[in-house]
């Protein structure tokens, strides 16, 4: 069993680990959560705004990290909206080092 789980981790084991930094498998609002955490910068914080006739709504969120401006994103809905800016957040503190 312990070599299965050797020859397992050696040849998955670094596409898991690449796959859990890139916040595959979960949501950006959910991935930049985790990500201002371990840096602690505190919760983000979205704004939505929308506009347009109600059947043809569109929306555009920002999202705020430390009171910083650190996505925008737009879509049909408030939540795609806020994905889309959760992920252009994410990136962006990500590649902060």
């Amino acid at each position: 069993m312990d070599v299965a789980r050797d020859v397992i981790l050696r040849l998955v084991g670094p596409s898991l680990e690449a796959a859990a930094l890139s916040g595959v498998a979960l949501d950006w609002k959910t991935s930049l959560q985790e990500a201002c955490a371990e840096r602690g910068l505190g919760s983000p914080v979205y704004s939505v705004v929308g506009e347009g006739p109600d059947h043809a709504r569109s929306f555009t969120a920002t999202v705020l990290i430390a009171g910083e401006p650190r996505g925008t994103g737009t879509g049909s809905a408030k939540k795609h909206a806020e994905q889309d800016a959760a992920a252009e957040a994410y990136a962006a503190i990500t590649s902060d080092a």
